[in-house]
């Protein structure tokens, strides 16, 4: 399942053709928690943590609603994080 803003109803085939990035509803992490560099590297928003680290200077993420932009800040099951443009994830613990 995919989210994304307007283009929810986008047939897979699409998804590529139009090059438009979606985001799965939700990420499984094997751990206690994930930190958002890592989440951004998970759902390649970006392929280092050095360039987290430069993405998130200067661009606004929001973590269960409030903005927040730091690398290391620590997320956990349930928490929600809003990427402006590219989509919104929900984490969850994996088994």
């Amino acid at each position: 399942m995919y989210y994304w803003q307007n283009f929810s109803k986008i047939e897979g085939s699409d998804k590529k053709r139009l090059g438009v990035k979606f985001l799965a509803e939700t990420v499984k992490i094997n751990s206690e928690f994930v930190t958002l560099g890592q989440l951004l590297q998970m759902i390649d928003v970006v392929s280092t943590g050095g360039m987290a680290k430069a993405y998130l200077s200067e661009n606004t993420i929001y973590v269960n609603g409030e903005q927040d932009n730091r690398r290391g800040k620590k997320l956990r099951n349930g928490d929600v994080v809003l990427v402006p443009g590219i989509g919104k994830v929900k984490i969850e613990q994996g088994k």
